[in-house]
């Protein structure tokens, strides 16, 4: 009995052995494998800030090359292409400051931040920037919003001299911080060429977003 019992300790010491073992062994996979996939992202981060410039730095030089281009087209290919980059980093400046908020205040004076780049005649959108009695219903609400991606898309100069832009937007609604839902929104913009600044900005609708996840 005494003997069967020694057989019996001796398999559950070395069963208790080897279970540690492949604690041990699998936590340190996980630990390497957890090592490695962090390089790679943030290798793969390294690699598409690099590409990233790079391609402003290509894109930068061509026109560069094109405004001293003999070419009257050439030149004034460049001088549009110049022009919509400007417009374009505009454009972003602006969804910065429409869809990051901290609060009702925030929300409230984000056109402080904007009137530089809009117009009069943008800044007096209800919808976007409400005041007076449309400002009142929203004492006492939380809010609170984080842009997350916004695409940008460019038209061509009207007799105006003015370009439409379409800005798809991607941003963030919260509650308590928390996320509670997030928004896939169109803007239909207007840029004018004179006035270097935006004159008119509406949201043209949302997109339908899976916020389940």
């Amino acid at each position: 009995m005494n003997f069967v019992k020694k057989i019996f300790l001796t398999v559950i010491s070395i069963g208790t052995i080897i279970g540690l073992a492949l604690v041990i062994i699998t936590s340190h996979c996980n630990k390497a494998y957890s090592s490695k996939l962090s390089e790679l992202k943030t290798e793969r981060t390294q690699q598409h800030s690099q590409l990233k410039v790079m391609r402003e730095k290509i894109k930068n030089n061509l026109i560069a090359n094109a405004k001293s281009s003999n070419s009257k087209r050439i030149r004034n290919s460049a001088q549009y292409l110049e022009l919509t980059k400007s417009i374009q980093e505009k454009a972003k400046e602006l969804c910065q400051a429409l869809f990051n908020y901290d609060n009702e205040k925030e929300y409230l004076f984000r056109y402080k931040k904007v009137s530089d780049i809009l117009a009069k005649s943008a800044l007096s959108n209800q919808a976007i920037f409400p005041s007076g009695k449309y400002a009142a219903k929203l004492e006492g609400q939380k809010l609170k919003a984080r842009l997350n991606a916004v695409n940008v898309f460019i038209g061509t100069t009207d007799n105006k001299q003015n370009i439409p832009l379409l800005m798809r937007v991607n941003y963030s609604e919260f509650s308590n911080n928390k996320v509670i839902k997030i928004d896939d929104e169109a803007f239909e913009v207007i840029f004018s060429t004179q006035k270097e600044k935006f004159i008119s900005i509406k949201s043209i609708g949302k997109f339908p977003v899976d916020n389940s996840n």
